[in-house]
């Protein structure tokens, strides 16, 4: 499919759908091929192009919508799939005001609302030199359900149940921009159960495959509400990841939590890294983070917040000639805390630690600055880890609070003050 433009609006408010599904795309709503190739990647311009907007305001089990492509379906079989030089321009709007009822895999996307697949299935899935500069946001209320918004794809992920299989599972994302906001609000006080992934680039990245290249200058916001077991993941980049690697990757954006829940966690590369042996390599965050949840009656009581990654979960990270610093000397790289009673863990580079990391040429510029009366998991490195990670030829520096850090003071604030015991061997002073 080449040399395509779409100026009209797609839109979906007639009715609520219960017990079906909604797919939505400017160019495509719904794609049920083992092979196809959407655009051409020799023109110098974009060769698909959408100018409208598309957007549903009614409710249904499961919908993707994308700027360019609704979903794209497996269906137990091989796929190969490319998406190039496809642009979503300024004037389109992707947005999904209504609510769901099952947990099934949905999402936003500037160009791919959502692939779906199962452990069955073999997945080659290309996206390249594709632009998004229009806002992708959600303002529904949601079930029990799997919801996830990306600048560039929403939802690249499993169905229950399934494990990403990197044999079979190789979805490869290049040469990507995106300018537009990503926006998630759910303003409905009452349901349990949300987990909501946003991210500059990709919401939910749990197939297996690479991102490289791909720039983020859009602001990501997330402010919704859990009860009870939710969990929160946001990323100039990605908000999970799941066996996947990043390389040279750049966020601008500032990402951004209002959010009333259990757990989330932000970073300004990746939200959470949940596999293991994940690789990262030559990215940097140039955009702030702020944990902005002030409401003392729902504080949010376990936000991570790190410049590169919010919380690593997994043993076998390797971060490699990473960054995370004011994008020039008039500017100053902030992660913020300004909730009084609630705690969060900050780090320049990682937030939360969870498990052991090489961590390899990094460096944190970064000013911390924490509201919480009692901040002794915020660092400018990292914010709180466990034993066992190394640091090679990497550097800290920056502020925390109103301290400037200098050669001589620099150790005392690498990492939280609850973690002090922990050596700071192979980190210098970053001038």
């Amino acid at each position: 499919i080449t040399n395509v433009e779409n100026h009209g609006n797609i839109t979906h408010a007639k009715a609520d759908m219960d017990k079906m599904t909604l797919h939505m795309g400017g160019i495509i709503g719904f794609v049920n091929k083992s092979a196809i190739t959407i655009g051409d990647a020799t023109k110098e311009a974009a060769d698909i192009k959408n100018y409208g907007k598309i957007q549903s305001s009614k409710k249904s089990i499961q919908f993707g919508l994308g700027g360019i492509i609704g979903r794209i379906y497996c269906a137990d079989r091989e796929i190969n799939i490319t998406i190039q030089n496809c642009l979503n321009e300024t004037s389109s709007t992707v947005s999904y005001a209504g609510w769901w009822a099952a947990a099934n895999p949905s999402g936003l996307g500037g160009i791919l609302g959502c692939l779906a697949a199962d452990k069955t299935d073999k997945i080659s899935l290309k996206i390249h030199k594709c632009t998004n500069k229009a806002p992708v946001q959600k303002t529904g209320q949601g079930l029990q359900s799997n919801f996830h918004i990306g600048g560039i794809a929403g939802n690249l992920g499993l169905v229950a149940g399934s494990e990403a299989k990197t044999s079979t599972f190789n979805t490869v994302i290049t040469n990507c921009t995106n300018t537009g906001a990503v926006n998630n609000t759910d303003n409905n006080y009452g349901r349990t159960g949300n987990y909501s992934y946003c991210g500059g680039i990709i919401g939910h990245f749990g197939c297996g495959g690479s991102v490289s290249g791909c720039i983020n200058r859009g602001d990501v916001t997330h402010s919704i509400y859990s009860k009870t077991d939710g969990a929160m993941r946001i990323g100039g980049i990605a908000g999970n990841a799941d066996n996947t690697s990043y390389s040279n990757c750049q966020n601008y954006g500032t990402i951004k939590d209002a959010s009333k829940a259990i757990q989330t966690d932000m970073g300004g590369i990746i939200g959470r890294g949940n596999a293991a042996n994940t690789q990262i390599t030559g990215c940097t965050n140039f955009g702030n983070l702020v944990c902005a949840n002030t409401d003392t009656s729902k504080p949010n009581i376990y936000v991570s917040a790190g410049g590169i990654i919010g919380r690593v979960v997994q043993t076998g990270y390797v971060l490699t000639n990473r960054h995370c610093e004011a994008e020039s000397t008039t500017k100053e790289c902030v992660i913020s805390n300004s909730n009084t009673i609630g705690k969060a863990i900050l780090g320049g580079i990682i937030g939360f630690g969870a498990k052991a990391a090489k961590i390899t040429d990094c460096s944190s510029k970064v000013t911390i600055t924490d509201s919480y009366s009692s901040a002794e998991r915020s660092g400018v490195f990292i914010g709180a880890l466990t034993s066992g990670f190394t640091f090679t030829n990497c550097s800290a520096g920056g502020k925390y609070g109103e301290t400037t850090l200098t050669a001589q003071n620099y150790t005392t604030y690498c990492f939280g003050s609850a973690f002090s015991s922990i050596a700071t061997t192979g980190i210098t002073f970053a001038e």
